[in-house]
């Protein structure tokens, strides 16, 4: 479900309401399906009689099968598969029309971003004790900072903003719905809880997924210097406790980190990428999306992740591969050229 404290849905909307929105007929479904209202959205395994979900492919259908949403919008071959407790909506894209309906419940304006620092609804921030806040930084309403913390000069904390205890917030940072744990770090110009980087219609319409999750860092997480964590689409993007990012580094939207990471300066991590414990990363590691690196994996700089990496791997080169395979396949071609130059 979407967090209220970080953007107001416009209330429930009749089932009618959302088919108009999506272009889809009406006619198929009685008066009182009609009559249904949805006023939030949410992942098909947390959702609940009044949200709405979705559903593309076989590879969630366990989640679909079990879930408690009111109405999901699904592919024909998925139509058998939604629990009787659901109104089906069959379409030829469900995710195109899951994002209308996001758009439409919880409309940009109703975003509670850094350039809309004040909701009256929100109340005045709270400050625990021995809050330092520099006089030119920006506090919006609802924020919540705890005991001991610091916040730095120029930096912009948005509405609905918690931030823990003994955390030292640096200059030139923003935070956007995000909830910081104790005794985190985030240097200057570091940019947490960011709009993330997703569309539809690729390189065509290129229309704007609207991006309506949370960024949690939980505690003594340190986030290098302008380095950005982009907000989840639906959902969290989560750091794990104690875990370093450092300079420049991006982390895409919906990407879960998990404990005691260190993650060198300028790696890139796509959109929901998921991160065990202890894993180490070297300078400009990158990743595809969507994709698993299991606890204690070392990669090595600049190595590109493009499929699924068991826990304990260690990993170079583009595409990445066994770190020993790839120190073998150097020795036999410095053999092969040893022998071209006699």
């Amino acid at each position: 479900m979407v967090d209220a404290r970080f953007y107001s849905s416009i209330g429930d909307v009749e089932l009618s309401r959302l088919l108009q929105i999506c272009e889809l007929a009406t006619t198929d479904y009685s008066a009182q399906q009609l009559r249904h209202k949805i006023n939030d959205v949410a992942p098909l395994e947390k959702a609940s009689a009044n949200q709405v979900s979705f559903a593309t492919k076989r590879q969630y259908l366990s989640q679909l099968s079990n879930s408690k949403a009111g109405v999901i919008f699904v592919t024909q071959s998925l139509q058998e598969d939604v629990p009787n407790s659901a109104i089906a909506i069959v379409c030829a894209n469900p995710y195109g029309a899951f994002v209308k309906i996001l758009d439409h419940l919880f409309p940009a304006s109703n975003h509670h971003l850094s350039h809309r620092p004040q909701i009256p609804h929100l109340g005045e921030p709270v400050y625990e004790a021995d809050v330092i806040v520099d006089a030119s930084a920006v506090i919006g309403s609802g924020v919540e900072i705890g005991r001991g913390s610091v916040i730095g000069p120029n930096t912009v904390i948005a509405p609905g903003v918690k931030i823990g205890r003994n955390c030292i917030i640096a200059d030139n940072v923003t935070l956007e719905c995000a909830l910081i744990g104790d005794n985190v770090i985030i240097n200057s110009g570091a940019r947490i809880g960011a709009k993330g980087f997703g569309w539809l219609d690729h390189g065509k319409a290129n229309i704007p997924i609207p991006q309506v999750g949370r960024t949690i860092l939980q505690s003594r997480v340190e986030i290098g210097a302008n380095t950005t964590v982009d907000r989840g689409a639906l959902g969290d993007t989560i750091i794990g406790e104690n875990t370093k990012l450092g300079a420049m580094v991006e982390i895409g939207h919906n990407t879960i980190i998990g404990s005691n990471c260190l993650l060198a300066p300028k790696v890139g991590l796509a959109g929901s990428t998921i991160v065990g414990d202890g894993v180490l990363m070297g300078a400009e590691v990158g990743s595809a999306g969507h994709l698993s690196i299991g606890s204690g994996s070392v990669l090595y700089a600049r190595t590109a992740i493009i499929k699924d990496c068991p826990p304990g791997s260690k990993l170079v080169g583009a595409p990445a591969q066994n770190i020993k395979e790839f120190w073998r396949e150097q020795a036999q071609l410095r053999k092969l050229l040893k022998g071209l130059s006699k």
